[in-house]
């Protein structure tokens, strides 16, 4: 707890940089707004693959509210491998990985607070078109957030620990961090892709990022359905989270702490 209250106070001096986070997720939602908003109006169709106007408008919203949870640029262990502060933490007795994995959950926390103000501007400008969730789906949405916050965590940690052998890589992980969002769906949903590739990215682990998620709280999915995505998720994660301590026990041998 005591860690928790200071990293809140290391991160309030970067709140511009939330600040325009926000900022850029709302323009990346009101962009797709009045984009389908005359997809759909211009050619008087009703349902595209499943969706109707509000069911994609919906879709969209929902994409907004997961994105607060994406996690580059919260997790610090490439940088602090790559400039040798790394060393600092490996000297104290404290467990690595707790806090690797506290410092996205205290990231995300000042996030959602700070986007609520834009969240509520994305609702009242697209609520005439918005197919909100009852409150028990709201629910099964928040907990398979849950999932897909550690999820997304355990992935990329798992991604930094390349950083030991490979150097920095940060480019290269912000890279894999984009394309697995758009192959999650979150720029378009993955039933628009036909044929074979559609179903390559069902069978992927990414579409739990986004793609999941978003259709729980459309309604998309029966509780049994909901329920299954999360054991095949908690699958995903305990193997993303042996490989990061893998790649890390081995990783250590290649670390000397001179940093850049």
């Amino acid at each position: 707890m005591v860690y928790f209250k200071k990293s809140i106070k290391t991160n309030l001096p970067y709140s511009p940089n939330f600040f325009f986070t926000q900022i850029l997720d709302l323009v990346f939602f009101l962009t797709f707004f009045y984009l389908w908003r005359s997809v759909y109006e211009d050619s008087d169709t009703l349902v595209i693959s499943g969706y109707t106007l509000s069911g994609i408008i919906t879709y969209y919203f929902a994409t907004e509210l997961v994105f607060r949870f994406d996690v580059i640029g919260a997790i610090y262990l490439n940088w602090d491998i790559w400039d040798g502060y790394f060393t600092n933490w490996l000297i104290k007795p404290i467990r690595l990985t707790f806090l690797y994995i506290l410092d996205p959950i205290v990231e995300k926390t000042l996030v959602i607070i700070l986007a609520l103000p834009t969240i509520l501007i994305s609702y009242l400008i697209a609520r005439n078109f918005l197919d909100l969730p009852s409150l028990s789906y709201f629910g099964l949405f928040l907990i398979t957030v849950g999932f897909t916050f550690m999820f997304n965590i355990l992935f990329n940690l798992m991604l930094h620990t390349l950083c030991f052998k490979h150097g920095d890589q940060d480019n290269n992980i912000e890279l894999i961090n984009y394309l697995s969002w758009l192959l999650a769906g979150a720029f378009f949903p993955l039933n628009f892709v036909p044929g074979i590739l559609g179903k390559i990215l069902e069978i992927l682990p990414f579409k739990y990022l986004m793609y999941f998620p978003v259709n729980v709280f459309l309604g998309k999915y029966s509780p049994k359905e909901i329920v299954l995505g999360w054991l095949t998720m908690a699958v995903w994660m305990t193997i993303f989270y042996l490989l990061y301590k893998k790649i890390f026990r081995n990783g250590l041998k290649y670390y000397t702490g001179v940093g850049r």
